[in-house]
């Protein structure tokens, strides 16, 4: 009796230890699963600042944009932590590299808002010229507002690496900002009947243009132009000097 107590307490123990080991190995898939996940949403982030950042240099004049490098290989060393299966010591760099991510993307997003509006006041402006003077086929118009459009940008990337990926970002941008300066030269070639692009682009911004800024070609192309007539003057209060 004695005995078949012992082996039954054996087989219990054996069973167990075996019940123990497969949930440890159901815990350590789920902890993987779990982390990889994480993980992944954090490295597409930083894939999707970088897009960004990317677009918006070639897109925009005099527009510098730089993402932290640390951040960079932090992300890289949590995928060689994932691989190399040592969850416990990922699981703890999760919360700081999330934080370090964010902020990139942050920072990244205001840089880019401000030459965005200032680009998206410009095709607004175009726009509405075309609506009263029929210049332009508005599909041109159409694909450049498309292109401008920073919340599809990541989606319009193609590639299988970020490498890639990169390289499709710069000629994205490149494209969109040489599609933008032909659509205003070939608009103002029309309203102005020459091509005076500088002066366009200063028409259609959305700072006040002064009188004393237009030289004699100005004054006069703008006077030729069929926007001869929709030109508005008007006066503005001196402002004061300040003397030392």
């Amino acid at each position: 009796m004695s005995n078949k107590l012992a082996k039954s307490e054996e087989d219990g123990g054996a069973y167990s230890q075996k019940l123990d080991e497969q949930l440890k190995a159901v815990y350590i898939r789920l902890q993987h699963r779990h982390l990889a996940n994480q993980l992944d949403k954090i490295a597409n982030t930083l894939e999707g600042t970088l897009i960004r950042a990317m677009i918006a240099e070639s897109l925009f004049n005099d527009f510098d944009i730089k993402i932290d490098e640390e951040t960079r290989t932090q992300v890289s060393e949590a995928i060689n932590l994932l691989k190399k299966e040592q969850y416990d010591e990922l699981e703890s760099e999760i919360p700081d590299l999330r934080t370090k991510v964010e902020e990139q993307r942050s920072r990244v997003d205001r840089q880019i808002s401000i030459p965005h509006a200032d680009h998206n006041k410009q095709l607004n402006a175009m726009q509405q010229l075309n609506e009263k003077f029929d210049v332009l086929e508005q599909s041109k118009l159409d694909n450049l507002e498309t292109r401008l459009n920073d919340e599809q940008w990541v989606e319009s990337i193609n590639g299988d690496t970020t490498g890639e990926k990169l390289i499709s970002s710069k000629e994205y941008g490149e494209t969109t900002a040489e599609t933008l300066g032909e659509i205003q030269s070939d608009m103002f070639t029309e309203l102005l009947d020459d091509d005076s692009t500088e002066l366009a682009s200063k028409l259609i911004s959305d700072e006040p243009y002064h009188l004393t800024s237009l030289g004699n070609d100005d004054f006069s192309s703008l006077q030729r132009s069929k926007l001869g007539d929709y030109i508005e003057l008007s006066l503005s209060p001196l402002k004061s000097k300040e003397y030392n």
